[in-house]
C-alpha cells in the first residue's frame, strides 16, 4: 500500500491539529481499535528527526511532541502539535510520516512534505 501525501504547513508559535478518516474501498471506516501509531518530523526523508510521536493502542498512551490520537471504530486518528513545540522549530522545508501499525504489519499510510511559516 502506497502512502496517500498530505503537505502540512506549520506556523511557528501557533498550535496545529488535523483529524483524518481511514476509509476502506467501499468507504466504510477502517477499525483502528488498539493499533498504535507513529510520527516522525525529518530535515528531509533520511534526515536528521525533528520531532515524533507515538500513540500505544492497547493502553490509550500518547507520547512525543507530536501528540496522535485515533478514534477506534470511527476510523478517525489525529495529529497535534503545541504551540510551544512549533515556537522552537527552526527549518524551512522538512519531512513527515505517519504509520499505523498492528502486531503483523506496519502500513505507512500518510507523509509528506512540511513548510514552516516563520514569525
Amino acid at each position: 500500500m502506497l502512502a496517500a501525501e498530505y503537505a502540512i504547513t506549520l506556523e511557528q508559535g501557533a498550535s496545529f491539529s488535523q483529524v483524518w478518516k481511514w476509509t476502506d474501498k467501499s468507504g466504510a471506516a477502517v477499525d483502528l481499535t488498539d493499533l498504535d501509531l507513529k510520527c516522525q518530523l525529518k530535515l528531509g526523508r533520511t534526515g536528521i528527526v525533528l520531532l515524533e510521536g507515538s500513540y500505544v493502542g492497547s493502553t490509550n498512551t500518547p507520547s512525543g511532541d507530536m501528540v496522535l490520537s485515533e478514534g477506534g471504530t470511527a476510523g478517525t486518528f489525529g495529529l497535534s502539535i503545541s504551540r510551544s513545540v512549533t515556537a522552537s522549530l527552526y527549518f524551512i522545508n522538512a519531512f513527515w510520516y505517519l504509520e499505523i501499525a498492528n502486531v503483523l504489519n506496519t502500513f505507512r499510510i500518510l507523509e509528506g512534505p512540511v513548510t514552516l511559516s516563520r514569525r
